[in-house]
């Protein structure tokens, strides 16, 4: 009896360390996918690389904004974006740009002409129900073409990107009517405008609809009043900006699309750099 009861104390004094180093196994360390996953932030990012090929060998040889280099690679962009955007509450997105095509869409004033890095959006945000408001800078509503390389519709940018705002600074609402019905309001410094050129404020509406799944339609309008006299002129004017844009898209397959864009911009008191006149300017395409 006394070997028996022996034999178990000795068996349960080498079990009792297996037990506690058992219950002791260490946590896994949580990743940065997941902490990030957890806390509702989102970090996304790409690297646009190309080569653009001319047959004239001169600076500046096209009228769309992106392509300006002859028979040369480059580094389009690196765009990388930190985001926390919960349908209820408070929030906030950063986005940033960084490559050849950063320089071309700083906001004014610059503060270093000709940099390729860009803030291209920053902004807090608060969403309460159907509606959602926006403060910082952000992107323009119109246009069917996009800063944002993997969600644009080609392989790079048409003339009518150029003809339009790139991005505001300022307040933008948004109340969404139905799920197929939004409409949008907002007050901004006007074009590309870190600091406001004069003390006028640019108004935009828009709306965004989808009467149906492969259908979307997005009207929008600005109008405030703009620096109107060319970089060169000797005294700086103002006049009204009015800027009127409708894009439709309709999705065959995915990923194939086909889409429409008209737009319409008009300048008060354009001065001419010829006599110094002044005149009403359009454009539309």
């Amino acid at each position: 009896m006394k070997k028996l009861f022996l034999a178990s104390a000795v068996s349960a004094l080498f079990a009792a360390p297996a037990t506690v180093l058992a219950q002791a196994k260490p946590v896994p360390v949580p990743t940065l996918d997941k902490v990030l996953e957890a806390s509702g932030i989102s970090v996304s990012g790409y690297i646009d690389a190309g080569y653009t090929h001319s047959d004239r060998n001169q600076a500046a040889f096209t009228t769309r904004v992106f392509d300006q280099q002859n028979n040369s690679f480059g580094l389009n962009q690196f765009g990388l974006t930190v985001a926390k955007q919960p349908k209820e509450g408070f929030g906030g997105l950063v986005n940033i740009t960084v490559g050849r095509d950063a320089q071309f869409i700083h906001s004014s004033p610059e503060a270093a002409p000709g940099s390729m890095f860009d803030v291209t959006q920053a902004f807090a945000q608060y969403a309460g129900g159907p509606l959602t408001l926006i403060a910082g800078k952000f992107v323009t509503l119109q246009g069917s073409e996009v800063i944002w390389s993997p969600t644009n519709p080609n392989i790079s940018r048409s003339i009518l990107f150029g003809a339009i705002p790139f991005t505001h600074t300022g307040l933008r609402a948004t109340w969404a009517v139905s799920d197929t019905v939004s409409l949008i309001a907002g007050v901004n410094n006007g074009w590309d405008q870190l600091t406001d050129a004069n003390k006028g404020k640019t108004a935009e509406l828009g709306a965004t609809l989808n009467p149906i799944k492969p259908l979307s339609i997005t009207v929008s309008g600005y109008s405030g009043q703009e620096v109107s006299s060319p970089a060169l002129a000797p005294v700086v004017t103002f006049g009204t900006r009015s800027s009127l844009n409708a894009v439709a898209s309709y999705t065959i397959i995915d990923p194939l699309s086909v889409g429409l864009e008209v737009l319409s911009v008009s300048q008060e008191n354009f001065t001419s750099l010829v006599n110094g006149s002044t005149m009403k300017a359009k454009y539309s395409g």
